[in-house]
């Protein structure tokens, strides 16, 4: 499974709408919550409260690039 793939599972586990050119609908402040922690959970990861706004779940594209950010931010901060 690739992250986009794992990402889309871990935000349709949590009630987040996915339209077929990959945006995703408005949803609920408790989606948006739950989705969170699963994408943390999903990637051990954890977002920088920067990146704890609705503007990140706009589109699958978009959460794939921020997932993948804080990635690259853990790991670089783990090997210094």
């Amino acid at each position: 499974m690739d992250i986009k793939e794992k990402i889309r599972a871990c935000l349709e586990e949590c009630g987040i709408v996915i339209q077929d050119d990959g945006t995703i609908e408005q949803m609920e402040s408790i989606n948006y919550v739950t989705a969170i922690l699963s994408l943390e959970e999903a990637f051990d990861i954890e977002f920088p409260d920067e990146f704890l706004n609705f503007e990140i779940m706009v589109s699958l594209d978009k959460v794939k690039d921020t997932v993948e950010i804080v990635i690259k931010r853990e790991r670089e901060e783990k090997e210094d």
